[in-house]
């Protein structure tokens, strides 16, 4: 009975054994996942804001202020600025304190069918009635004034030519702008100068100058230069309005027309001149 038990082997536990050995290839099985998707995947990829550029790419270029700031004013243009010499003559009829004084002047020239219009000197308005190229023609027009009573005199204005060249911002803008410059002082110089103008003539300066008012519109004069802009701009205005109101003399033959056109010639000189020392001061 004994020896029996002794030589009796005990059954190997397969089904248990095929379970253990199932547990741990799950197990394996499941660390490499988890040290493959979780660890190298994610938890060891860098964060993108700090993602070193690709190799062979170049990252974007990041804009450079100073760069934008020369594109727009350019420190090396340059402009050659040429401006005529000017003589002209006016018959001046008044100087008044206040622009309310001065307008009711103007107006009561106008009334007896004279052009009239005023320059601002920074003190007084000084009001014009009449602007030639011959002396003796607004001394004529003074004497007619103070044989009524009105204390008249001729005023000589006259300026040099001015030739310069501009760099920087103002070379940028003249290099623009000169053209219609041009245009304006053909056009002013002819004006004064022809005792009679057809209307083809006019026809053709109108054309000229809406042009130039056109480029002075799209010009950009920077901080330093709005004022000698303006100055520019609102000549160009005068004297569009001037070739306007000529042209509607020719056509329809009403002097008030052509003292119209007259009086807007005179502060067509008041803003060219404003322009022109402006000018000057940029040359020094």
């Amino acid at each position: 009975m004994r020896s029996r038990r002794r030589s009796r082997k005990k059954a190997i536990p397969w089904r248990q054994l095929a379970i253990w050995i199932l547990v741990g290839a799950i197990a394996i099985l499941c660390g490499w996942m988890i040290n493959t998707l979780l660890l190298q995947g994610y938890l060891w990829a860098p964060a993108e804001t700090n993602m070193d550029p690709v190799i062979g790419q170049q990252p974007d270029p990041v804009p450079n202020n100073s760069s934008l700031t020369e594109k727009k004013e350019p420190s090396d243009a340059t402009a050659q600025i040429n401006l005529r010499s000017v003589q002209y003559f006016l018959t001046q009829v008044g100087a008044i304190g206040t622009e309310a004084g001065a307008n009711a002047l103007i107006e009561g020239l106008k009334e007896q069918g004279n052009p009239a219009a005023y320059h601002f000197d920074g003190e007084l308005y000084r009001v014009f009635a009449g602007i030639f190229t011959d002396k003796a023609a607004a001394d004529a027009l003074g004497q007619m004034f103070k044989s009524s009573q009105v204390d008249a005199f001729t005023k000589e204005v006259a300026w040099p030519a001015v030739s310069g060249t501009l760099e920087g911002a103002a070379g940028a803008y003249f290099s623009v702008v000169q053209p219609a410059i041009v245009v304006m002082e053909d056009a002013f110089a002819h004006i004064l100068s022809t005792n009679g103008l057809d209307q083809a003539q006019l026809a053709k300066m109108q054309s000229s100058v809406q042009a130039a008012q056109a480029t002075l519109s799209e010009a950009s004069p920077g901080n330093d230069l709005v004022t000698l802009h303006n100055d520019l701009q609102a000549a160009c205005s005068k004297l569009k309005n001037t070739i306007d109101a000529l042209k509607q003399f020719i056509e329809t033959g009403d002097d008030r027309s052509r003292f119209a056109g007259e009086s807007q010639l005179i502060e067509f000189t008041s803003y060219y001149q404003a322009f022109t020392s402006s000018i000057r001061a940029l040359l020094k």
